[in-house]
């Protein structure tokens, strides 16, 4: 969407996972440090195959419509149209319907600017999606002197199924850049918007304050607390915060780098291992011993996976206290391998990974189906048996840039 002079962040994700050998896997315990994996016959391919696209969306000239993000049944598309104009269109995860559509708007003497990329959609308190976008509203006398120019910027909220507005935040010191918002994170407990070096809480209800945090914004959230690292060029200490209340529960010496967290556990440096902890209380859950840190790179949607020892694959949900220790076969060992998202609720947990530039699964005891799925797509998302895809490389003809794919 078209929008005076102010930059927002990008919505980008490609995490690359390296290369691992073959072999089988095994489950590490606290008092038994993960080593080799058993030998074994190579496990059986995942249950699992990729249908044809259940409905797309196709390119329109030059542009290609950006999957900004979903929902359990809703999709976020930048629809860009000719002219440069921009819009943000709702979809239907199951049908492709459009459900509503936001554009930029120019009234009588007011104009309300949308930033496209900051949009965000998450599940608010009262269990229903929401998406956040945010704006620039500009109120200018009838002279047309921009100098004299009202700015009012912040955050709006829409339903996501509805499209109905049921609050708008409004920042203050909007005559400055101050009063500018890049964007908002949604969760359960509150509405994440950075706001004066530090982290501001709203109610995912009422849009109303409900706490400022003197900490960054959570790199990394999941169920009621997020991580939050030092401001840039800080020494500072990682903080475990509490999203319903703002309230720091833990400090992480800055050296220690989680990563996650992943449910309720944390994965930090140990020396030469890697160790777990609940989150809010630091209590050592386990650790997995020859280890890479997990960087926040490696991390995946409903998951959390690293290198240990250059061959091995060390994966973590959420419910589980000890990860799953795989070698994957040569195939994927040796090819230019991505990963994407992590399935828990099909064929007892699935990763989707890019293999070469195609889309295979791998299960967490390193079975991959042999069965590849479409090319030159990136995985953004799995909810449940649906799988949102986006185009990676092609750019214009029949390809669809957003598609919706059903697991069997």
């Amino acid at each position: 969407m078209t929008r005076p002079a102010a930059v927002v962040a990008t919505l980008a994700a490609v995490l690359l996972l390296g290369a691992c050998s073959d072999g089988a896997g095994r489950t590490p315990s606290e008092s038994e440090p993960a080593g080799p994996a058993r030998s074994s016959a190579a496990p059986e391919p995942p249950g699992v195959r990729i249908g044809e696209p259940v409905w797309a969306t196709r390119t329109s000239g030059l542009e290609v419509p950006q999957l900004l993000g979903a929902g359990d049944d809703v999709l976020l598309v930048g629809d860009v149209r000719g002219g440069g104009e921009s819009s943000l269109q709702v979809l239907d995860a199951d049908s492709g319907r459009r459900l509503w559509r936001l554009r930029d708007d120019d009234g009588d003497g007011s104009s309300t600017y949308y930033a496209e990329p900051g949009v965000e959609v998450g599940r608010a308190g009262s269990g229903r999606y929401l998406v956040t976008v945010p704006y620039e509203q500009y109120t200018c006398p009838a002279t047309g002197d921009p100098d004299d120019c009202v700015v009012e910027a912040g955050i709006e909220a829409r339903d996501a199924r509805s499209g109905e507005v049921p609050w708008r935040w409004r920042a203050s010191g909007t005559d400055s850049s101050d009063g500018f918002v890049t964007g908002a994170v949604v969760t359960e407990q509150a509405v994440l918007v950075p706001r004066r070096g530090g982290t501001l809480g709203l109610d995912p209800t009422t849009g109303e304050r409900a706490w400022w945090a003197d900490v960054q914004p959570p790199g990394a959230v999941e169920g009621d607390v997020g991580v939050s690292g030092p401001a840039a060029g800080g020494d500072g200490p990682y903080r475990v915060l509490d999203l319903a209340s703002g309230d720091t529960v833990r400090s992480i010496d800055p050296d220690e780098a989680p990563a996650g967290p992943v449910g309720d556990v944390l994965a930090l440096p140990d020396g030469d291992a890697v160790r777990l902890e609940d989150a809010r209380s630091g209590r050592v859950l386990g650790s997995v011993d020859g280890g890479e840190v997990p960087p926040l790179a490696l991390r995946a949607d409903g998951g959390l996976a690293w290198r240990v020892a250059g061959d091995r694959l060390v994966s973590l949900v959420p419910g589980e206290a000890e990860p799953v220790v795989t070698r994957l076969p040569e195939e994927v060992a040796s090819a230019d391998t991505a990963l994407a998202h992590f399935a828990g609720g099909v064929d007892g947990g699935v990763w989707f990974v890019l293999v070469d530039g195609v889309v295979r699964t791998v299960g967490r005891d390193g079975a991959v189906d042999d069965d590849p799925g479409p090319e030159a797509v990136t995985v953004r998302s799995v909810s449940g048996r649906t799988l949102v895809l986006q185009v990676g490389t092609e750019l214009v003809g029949p390809e669809p840039a957003v598609a919706v794919r059903r697991i069997h």
